[in-house]
C-alpha cells in the first residue's frame, strides 16, 4: 500500500468550471460491511421520507438546479448518456414513482443514498486500488480505458473524467465508474467525492453536506472517517493511506 495518495483538481476542468467545488470523505471499513452500526433501511426511510417531501412529482424534480445543472453538464459532453433525468437521480425517480426500493446493506447503497438526500452524484472509488494519484481533469489522449461497458462508447476529448497513472476510472465526470477500482465487501479504505461544478450551491451549504456525510458514514461504519474540500483555492490534497492501515492493524 502506498503511503498516501494525492487528489489534484486538474487545470483544464478548473478553467471550464473556476466555481468548482468537490467534497471527499474518506473512510476505512476495517471488519468488512459487517461494521454497519444502524440500520440501513431506517437510513433509507428518512431520506426516502425527506425526498418525497420535497417533490410531489418526478416533473418537480427534474426542475430542481441541481439536477438541471448536472443534465447540462452531462450533455456538454456530447455523446453523454441521453436521459430526462441523469443517471445518478434515477433512484430519485424511482422513489417518487412509487418503485420498490431494495436496500442492501453496502457502500454502493449509501452512495445512492447520498445522491438522494443531496441532489448532487457521488463517486465512491476504492483506494488501495489506485495506482499513483488521482486527478479529475479534462480527457488527454494516451490514457487506458478499461473496466467499462462498451455501451457507453469512445471517450471525448473534453469529457470530464477521474484517472490515475494507469488510466482512466470514471466516465462522463461521475456517470460509470471502472471496475478496477470499484469498491468491494473486501474493501478497507474508501472514498466518497460528490461534486457541485457552478454555483449552485453555497459554500455554507456545501461545508454542511460534508459535514453530514461524514457524520453518517461515522455512525454507518466506525474506523477512522474524514471530510475535506478540494476548489480553485486548493485544487490538491493528501489522502494519508498508512494512517488507515495503521487503524485496521490496531483493531
Amino acid at each position: 500500500m502506498a503511503g498516501s495518495i494525492r487528489l489534484r483538481l486538474g487545470e483544464q476542468v478548473l478553467k471550464r468550471w473556476p466555481a468548482l467545488k468537490v467534497g471527499v470523505v474518506t473512510t476505512s471499513k476495517h471488519t468488512g460491511f459487517s461494521t454497519f452500526r444502524i440500520s440501513m433501511e431506517t437510513l433509507a426511510n428518512d431520506i426516502m421520507r425527506h425526498l418525497k417531501s420535497r417533490f410531489s412529482s418526478v416533473e418537480q424534480l427534474e426542475r430542481h438546479l441541481h439536477v438541471k445543472v448536472w443534465k447540462h453538464v452531462y450533455s456538454s459532453f456530447g455523446d453523454s448518456p441521453k436521459s430526462v433525468i441523469p443517471p445518478p437521480f434515477l433512484l430519485c425517480k424511482g422513489i417518487l414513482e412509487g418503485q420498490h426500493v431494495s436496500i442492501q446493506e453496502d457502500l454502493n447503497t449509501l452512495k445512492d443514498l447520498f445522491e438522494c438526500a443531496y441532489l448532487l452524484p457521488v463517486t465512491i472509488i476504492d483506494l488501495n486500488k489506485v495506482r499513483g494519484n488521482l486527478v479529475l481533469d479534462m480527457y488527454k489522449n494516451g490514457n487506458i480505458l478499461e473496466g467499462f461497458p462498451g455501451n457507453l462508447g469512445r471517450v471525448l476529448d473534453g469529457e470530464v473524467v477521474y484517472s490515475d497513472s494507469e488510466g482512466i476510472l470514471t466516465r462522463f465526470w461521475n456517470y460509470a465508474v471502472s471496475s478496477r477500482v470499484q469498491p468491494s465487501p473486501a474493501s478497507t479504505c474508501c472514498t466518497f467525492l460528490f461534486e457541485a461544478p457552478e454555483f449552485v450551491i453555497t459554500n455554507e451549504a456545501f461545508d454542511s453536506i460534508l459535514a453530514e456525510m461524514t457524520r453518517t458514514l461515522e455512525e454507518e461504519l466506525g474506523g477512522i472517517v474524514k471530510g475535506a474540500k478540494v476548489d480553485a483555492e486548493n485544487r490538491e490534497m493528501t489522502i494519508p493511506l498508512s494512517e488507515y492501515s495503521r487503524h485496521q492493524l490496531s483493531q
